[in-house]
């Protein structure tokens, strides 16, 4: 044997084997690798790799190719030597014998998985998709595979059967033992790269059973990610379900931390950076449908199915944070909008248009339908829990394009808008006022705080021009319709702090002027001065640009038909006299939505420490005309008395002084009046005996004369309510009052007193004592 020559020879064929290996490695695995890239993330690529034709081409064409070429190799040069035909049957039993040691591992592994905790991922076993995927076992389970093996396994022992069939078909004598050789060969190879994949595998095993495999998980996280993407793009093409039900299936079976992970990775990966592919539909469809059909088809499936992703979050309750909740949101923005930038634009419609039509579920629609672009799910609401959380909500809102195209509406008239423009802002207004009432939930952690993203500082001094006038807007609406309650007023005033002085000024108006029912805000006359003069402003209720403002609010709400810019302006000119007349009166008793006791009201409120009291200048009463027939003096009286708390005011106090020294009351006052307030508040008022023994006698005296006799009981003027017969008659009529309340006489008697000192605070422990005791000495005989 020529030694050199076998050196030689094995030096060429290593050469070349390295040869191979190099080119392999360095210029065709990198071009089919970008190509193979390219294909896949183009469009003529996608809808390629959802075909079947890729697989065919993989698993059957090549292998059949490369086959067919070795054994032509073959035939032509044999490079492949074998031995003799005695060693053919230890072939097989060697080949059959490596499958069975194969097959045995398998099973070994199959049972591996089942037993070992850490073999899970996402509900899919790492060690599957590692020795049945990265060690090519799906090379052994392959059509092609199975053929070469039957055949390897087969030949020599048919051989001379076969030779004599292929004899027959004409077929070279020697493709039937090429392919033998090949089919043994290339078996073997396949077994050699199995073993030398596993060696270097096999840390990765001792890994998984230690800890988790960082690198495996991630080739788990590719392979969802793949799947998901292809089960978006079948459900998207054929407008069905199949995506969102699949998930959750899956995420069935997996715990709390692994749902919410597997959930947030697969939304992430079909909708973070989403492509909607070009329509398939056919032309006759196109041309019978227009653009409207597949206007539908595309956004408002992407819309729904988001609406239906968040309906499952919370039906199986997926932990997610509120965090990735808006990340979800913020994807559910972004593939409704590329869905609708991939519209082919038919009917040339503008993208407010678009949007509003996804989001109001309706292809018709006028400014009176609902919208709910800006409507938040129900589980995104159920996540908040400060009002940190609300204000994260509010910058994922000013991020949307909708609102970023309320923005650059500016501040065009209402009226102008186009309909789905009027019905995107009226989703907007709805938005803000749930927004509101999430704040209220949060009242007391948001007075202790000095500035809110939303709101800004709550002085008004810091934050002039923060919020802008779509909020102030809102702001302003929302405190109109609040229900009256203690809670509510104290949000009330957070709130109003926030407003610019006009909006403060058009609501304190609002309430005062309001026509209907309920009257609770109407009455809180100290509220609204507290609002007003809350903080220092250099701005007055007489400026020019804050009375046109309140001219307008009120114009344009809901009692703008009832009360006019007129009115208003009338009102504000009188905000800073110092003296009525005849004229302002008579004006006020004309007008039908104002009053002189409600003028006085709207004059204290917007006057801040007053030094000077409202007297009466040449002033006389008779002059005052009225076209009803009832008395406007007690009339006065007797508005002023629905708000009791208001006539311990310095200014009303001061005020009642000078009007009570001119009014008079009659014997119809004495008859028909029922509330004894009417007279108490009145400090220059006496009642005479030779007064009640005339109405005694003469008529039915009334039941609120009766009650201020009751308080006066401890005075020296009306001692003559003790003794002789006046005491007789006045002790029958308190009893008959008595009895009809249906009281004890010491809770009547402590009801009394605390609505008197409601209005004036003269009635003290020890004259209500008084008064108890002698009113008890009255009426002792006649028990």
């Amino acid at each position: 044997m020529d030694v050199t020559k076998v050196i030689w020879e094995n030096i060429i064929i290593f050469s070349v084997v390295l040869l191979a290996f190099v080119l392999v490695h360095i210029f065709i695995k990198p071009v089919y690798w970008s190509l193979k890239n390219r294909l896949h993330y183009s469009n003529a690529g996608k809808s390629l790799f959802r075909t079947n034709i890729p697989h065919v081409i993989t698993n059957l064409i090549l292998p059949i190719l490369l086959i067919a070429l070795l054994t032509a190799l073959q035939q032509q040069y044999g490079f492949i030597q074998l031995g003799n035909k005695d060693n053919y049957i230890a072939l097989v039993i060697s080949i059959v014998t490596l499958y069975g040691i194969l097959y045995t591992f398998l099973q070994f592994t199959i049972g591996y998985a089942l037993q070992n905790k850490n073999d899970k991922y996402w509900g899919r076993s790492i060690t599957k998709d590692f020795f049945l995927k990265r060690l090519g076992f799906e090379i052994f389970k392959s059509s092609m595979f199975k053929l070469l093996l039957l055949y390897a396994v087969t030949y020599p022992i048919l051989s001379k059967v076969i030779l004599i069939g292929i004899n027959d078909l004409k077929i070279s004598k020697d493709f039937p033992l090429a392919f033998w050789e090949v089919s043994v060969v290339t078996i073997y190879i396949l077994y050699a790269y199995l073993f030398l994949h596993s060696l270097n595998s096999m840390k990765t095993l001792y890994d998984l059973q230690e800890r988790r495999s960082l690198g495996l998980e991630y080739k788990i996280k590719e392979a969802v990610a793949d799947e998901y993407k292809r089960s978006f793009e079948y459900s998207y093409e054929g407008n069905s379900d199949f995506f969102i039900d699949k998930l959750f299936v899956e995420l069935e079976s997996l715990n709390q931390k692994e749902q919410a992970d597997m959930l947030m990775y697969v939304i992430r990966e079909v909708f973070s950076q989403v492509e909607f592919p070009l329509s398939r539909r056919s032309v006759l469809h196109k041309l019978f449908n227009q653009g409207e059909r597949e206007f539908n088809y595309r956004p408002f499936y992407v819309n729904n199915l988001f609406i239906s992703l968040y309906e499952k979050i919370e039906k199986h309750n997926i932990q997610l944070n509120l965090h990735e909740l808006l990340v979800i949101y913020r994807w559910h923005d972004n593939a409704v909008n590329i869905s609708i930038g991939s519209l082919n634009d038919e009917l040339k419609e503008s993208f407010i248009d678009k949007l509003t039509k996804v989001y109001s579920n309706k292809k018709n629609w006028d400014s009176s339908g609902e919208c709910t672009y800006f409507k938040l799910p129900s589980v995104i609401e159920k996540r908040i829990s400060s009002y940190v959380d609300i204000e994260k909500i509010n910058h994922h809102i000013t991020q949307r394009l909708g609102f970023k195209a309320i923005q650059e509406s500016g501040n065009v008239d209402f009226s102008e808008f186009k309909n789905s423009s009027k019905m995107l802002i009226k989703s907007y207004d709805m938005y803000l006022c749930n927004l509101l009432d999430n704040y209220k939930k949060y009242l007391d952690d948001l007075k202790h705080r000095q500035h809110s993203v939303f709101l800004g500082s709550h002085r008004s001094y810091d934050r002039t021009d923060f919020i802008d006038g779509r909020i102030n807007d809102a702001i302003y609406e929302y405190i109109i319709y609040m229900e009256y309650t203690e809670q509510n007023k104290e949000y009330a005033f957070y709130l109003a702090n926030h407003l610019d002085y006009k909006y403060k000024v058009s609501l304190i108006f609002y309430h005062m002027l309001y026509t209907g029912t309920p009257w609770e805000w109407k009455k809180d006359v100290l509220f609204f001065k507290r609002i007003v003069n809350a903080f220092w402003v250099n701005e007055s209720v007489t400026d020019e640009h804050v009375l046109e403002f309140v001219c307008h609010k009120i114009e344009d709400s809901n009692i703008g038909h009832k009360i006019g810019s007129a009115l208003i302006t009338w009102i504000c000119q009188q905000i800073n006299i110092t003296r009525l007349n005849e004229e302002i009166v008579d004006r006020c008793l004309l007008e039908r939505y104002i009053s002189y006791a409600k003028l006085l009201k709207i004059i204290y409120i917007f006057t801040d420490n007053r030094r000077y009291p409202m007297d009466f200048y040449e002033f006389d009463f008779d002059k005052v005309t009225t076209s009803t027939h009832w008395d406007w003096q007690v009339a006065f009286l007797k508005e002023m008395l629905k708000t009791p708390k208001l006539l311990t005011e310095e200014f009303f106090v001061q005020h009642l002084l000078y009007y009570c020294k001119k009014i008079s009351y009659t014997i119809d006052h004495f008859i028909l009046e029922n509330d004894f307030r009417v007279f108490f508040i009145n400090r220059f008022f006496k009642f005479s005996e030779s007064q009640f023994i005339e109405l005694h006698e003469s008529h039915y005296l009334g039941k609120g004369i009766i009650e201020f006799l009751i308080l006066c009981l401890c005075e020296i003027e009306y001692e003559y309510l003790i003794g002789g017969k006046v005491s007789k008659s006045f002790s029958s009529e308190v009893i008959t009052i008595i009895n009809r309340e249906n009281k004890p006489v010491e809770i009547y008697v402590q009801d009394l007193v605390r609505q008197a000192n409601e209005c004036r605070n003269v009635v003290s422990i020890v004259k209500e004592n008084e008064i108890m005791k002698r009113l008890r000495r009255i009426l002792e005989p006649q028990f």
